[in-house]
């Protein structure tokens, strides 16, 4: 996701340097959070209830998991919201595919 990162970055400074330093912290966020939420992923999130065992329980890393899911979702609104308004049709590739990819997980912003 670095190079991702750094790729969309580059591409916004070519047409906006203040706009790049104004997303560089959210995007190495969002990186820092597709990290974390990968490695909670891989952890178990639910616990069978012990008396009964129709019912689940969730678990801390479950509670944590959703935390970040939902930063990082506000995180991404965030980003598309500010780039939603700038005129970035003639830009490199990645943010159309950062964008695109973006909308269909996030709703159409």
């Amino acid at each position: 996701m670095e190079s991702k990162t750094n790729t969309i970055l580059d591409a916004i400074r070519e047409q906006d340097e203040s706009l790049a330093e104004f997303l560089e912290p959210m995007m190495h966020e969002l990186q820092d959070l597709e990290k974390t939420l990968k490695d909670l992923r891989s952890l178990p999130r639910y616990q069978v209830h012990s008396s009964d065992k129709h019912k689940q329980k969730v678990l801390p890393v479950g509670k944590l998991y959703k935390e970040y899911l939902t930063l990082y979702t506000a995180t991404i609104k965030t980003v598309l919201s500010v780039l939603k308004d700038q005129d970035l049709s003639d830009t490199n590739d990645a943010i159309q595919e950062f964008m695109e990819l973006a909308r269909e997980k996030f709703g159409g912003l």
